[in-house]
C-alpha cells in the first residue's frame, strides 16, 4: 500500500471503529485508538486522531472477531 493511498484513506474515509487498548495509566485502565477499516485494510490513529500508529492488511477479516473480543467497539 503507498503513502498516498494511507493518507486517502485517512482524510477521505471515517472513523468507524475504537480500539481498546489497556494502559495502566488511563483512568479506566484503557486507552482509545481509533480504526479506518476498509476493504481489509486497517489504519490505526491516536484517540485525538493526530498520529499515525500502523497500517495493517487483514487478509483474514479480523474485524469481527475483534468486536467479538471486546477489543473493539463501534464507534458512536
Amino acid at each position: 500500500m503507498t503513502q498516498e493511498k494511507i493518507i486517502e484513506m485517512y482524510n477521505k474515509e471515517s472513523i468507524n471503529y475504537e480500539e481498546l487498548v489497556p494502559d495502566k495509566n488511563a483512568p479506566n485502565g484503557y486507552k482509545i485508538n481509533n480504526v479506518r477499516y476498509y476493504n481489509n485494510i486497517r489504519v490505526v490513529t491516536n484517540e485525538n486522531d493526530t498520529e499515525l500508529i500502523t497500517v495493517i492488511e487483514d487478509k483474514n477479516n479480523q474485524a469481527l472477531q475483534k468486536i467479538n473480543e471486546n477489543k473493539w467497539r463501534a464507534k458512536k
